[in-house]
């Protein structure tokens, strides 16, 4: 690739020139030292054949140009990252003109030499000369490849120059020798200048590759994030009328049944993308502690029992003698996938939990006698939206769990191994950290915070289909509710409100561009230390991110109905508790 191949249509043209600029500065800036030093000691070696003055003259304007050259490359330095930044492309033309004037410079002094030591030199101190010059020459690597016609201009007046002055009266063979020398330096800098072009332009398509699979992920996200949002708002007021319907309705109908299981495998596909959202915004945190492995699996088999059951299957969870040093929120969401996952796909059989105690580890085991994974899928199923093929019937996912539970085993440090062969099942296992041993029996199990008979809650949320669902629930639980569809609506409420709220409920993002932290805010400023949760539909990065960060429980839509019980009840024991 030449200069003339570097036209303003090159989608690469501009960085590849600031690319070779920056490598030529960076190589030859210390060669400008090595040049100095290099001109003293050949003075050294001339002392006998030239007089002082002509010799301290030539060496003094050597080291001149030296210091004058690592300046000038020492500012050209100085003001490439900044002209990049403004794409003041025009000054790499002056930059260049300056090094092509550095080079001739040098090339000069070299040339002019031979023409004052010569005369009267023998053969080895000629050879000497020459093999010094060949050294001297040869050095700048990156400047052959980068800049030719920089280095052509150095070289060429000094083989000239030698050549014609050994014309006359040296042997054929020194000739040829000097000749060789500075075509093979020519050809050799033409030929390693479209290995280095090559190489830069491969260098920056790598990292234009690279940005623009960043930025694909970083849309993908945000197209994730977005209708994750979209969806739950519909999602959350279906999924709250219908538990209001099923709290009031005497016997379970099947049309009932049917509608909350596909509310509830809506629920399920948009918790997974906002897990996703939650890793991909480095939002986790990791707080390791003792945990009962048995309590933990005593509450997934509860969740996945009547699962199993409906399908025939033996859910086996083996008695868990051992606690564990991990987070056990995030250990309960990689348990609650794999075993959801297996009772998901396992047609006939059985879904095994076991544990295997070593010393210090405890190695647990989710088996099941589903269809398999065929070796050459194995490596893909920890990837996002890959389902394998036992994955591709009428079941529903996006084949995002074992992503999430390979991404938060990372999180742990947990390694995860899986074996499968199709048609004999798959097998997970997860090593971990021992605290200690237990005497096998779980331990008592953890009671649920009751509502008190009467409470007070405000509810701020702009979307009316989910503040009446919201409302009616609340009702349901003796809540005296009072309802707000925009942070005006929340001012004027609180002048009106008779008595003061035991907890609010407040959407994240409303249509007057208000966020959670502003009807907080406004709530607390009216009526201190009332507690607060918000309730939110907002995926966005940025969204999980900021939320991350507030003291009160954020909840996610559509959120469940005992979830979102169990934290009213804990927000308002906990206040009733500290008065």
């Amino acid at each position: 690739m030449t200069l003339i191949e570097l036209d303003r249509e090159s989608p690469h043209a501009r960085n590849i020139q600031w690319e070779r600029q920056s490598l030529f500065v960076d190589e030859v800036q210390p060669r400008m030292v090595a040049s100095g030093l290099g001109a003293a000691l050949l003075a050294l070696l001339m002392m006998s054949n030239l007089s002082i003055a002509i010799l301290l003259t030539w060496l003094v304007i050597c080291l001149s140009v030296s210091v004058g050259s690592y300046f000038l490359l020492t500012r050209q330095r100085q003001v490439l990252g900044r002209d990049y930044q403004q794409d003041r492309s025009y000054r790499l033309g002056y930059w260049h003109r300056i090094n092509l004037l550095i080079a001739l410079t040098w090339g000069a002094l070299w040339s002019v030499l031979p023409w004052f030591f010569l005369d009267g030199a023998s053969q080895s101190q000629i050879f000497t000369l020459l093999l010094f010059v060949m050294v001297m020459s040869s050095m700048p690597s990156v400047t052959m490849g980068t800049y030719p016609d920089i280095y052509l201009l150095f070289i060429v007046p000094v083989f000239s120059s030698l050549f014609i002055l050994l014309w006359p009266t040296s042997t054929p063979l020194l000739l040829i020798v000097v000749a060789l020398s500075g075509v093979s330096l020519a050809v050799f800098s033409l030929m390693t200048h479209k290995s280095q072009m090559n190489s830069i332009r491969l260098r920056l398509e790598h990292q234009l590759a690279q940005q623009q699979a960043h930025e694909a992920d970083q849309a993908k996200s945000r197209f994730l994030a977005a209708a994750s949002h979209d969806l739950r708002q519909p999602l959350q007021a279906a999924n709250l009328y219908l538990q209001t319907l099923s709290s009031r309705a005497e016997s379970q109908d099947e049309l009932l049944l049917k509608a909350k299981h596909s509310v509830e495998s809506a629920n399920e596909l948009l918790t997974k993308l906002l897990d996703m959202s939650l890793l991909d915004a480095n939002v986790v945190t990791v707080s390791i502690q003792p945990c009962q492995l048995q309590s933990m699996l005593d509450a997934i088999e509860s969740e996945f029992a009547e699962q199993a059951m409906s399908k025939g299957l033996k859910l086996r969870i083996a008695p868990m003698p051992v606690e564990v040093s991990t987070d056990p929120v995030l250990l309960m969401q990689i348990l609650r996938n794999l075993i959801g996952n297996a009772v998901k796909y396992t047609r006939a059989g059985s879904v095994d939990v076991s544990v295997e105690l070593r010393e210090t580890q405890a190695t647990l085991r989710i088996e099941d006698t589903g269809p398999g994974i065929p070796a050459d899928e194995q490596s893909h199923v920890f990837k996002e939206f890959y389902r394998a093929a036992h994955g591709q019937s009428s079941e529903p996912g996006m084949g995002l769990g074992l992503s999430i539970v390979k991404r938060l085993c990372d999180q742990l440090n947990v390694p995860l191994t899986l074996v499968s062969e199709p048609g004999h099942g798959t097998t997970f296992s997860l090593t971990l950290p021992v605290s200690r041993q237990t005497s096998g029996v779980a331990g008592t199990e953890r009671r649920s915070p009751s509502l008190p008979e009467s409470f007070v809650a405000i509810v701020v949320d702009d979307n009316p289909d989910v503040l009446e669902a919201l409302s009616m629930m609340l009702v349901e639980w003796n809540g005296d509710v009072w309802t707000a569809a925009s942070f005006a609506e929340l001012q004027a409420l609180l002048q009106t409100l008779p008595s003061a709220p035991d907890v609010l409920l407040t959407d994240d993002m409303l249509d007057d561009e208000h966020r959670s932290e502003d009807c907080i805010a406004e709530v607390q400023q009216r009526y201190p230390n009332t507690p607060c949760a918000v309730i939110t539909g907002n995926t966005s990065l940025r969204g999980i991110q900021r939320l991350s960060h507030t003291q009160w429980p954020v909840l996610h839509k559509p959120v469940d109905s005992a979830l979102l019980k169990e934290t009213l009840a804990n927000l308002i024991n906990s206040r009733q508790s500290s008065q």
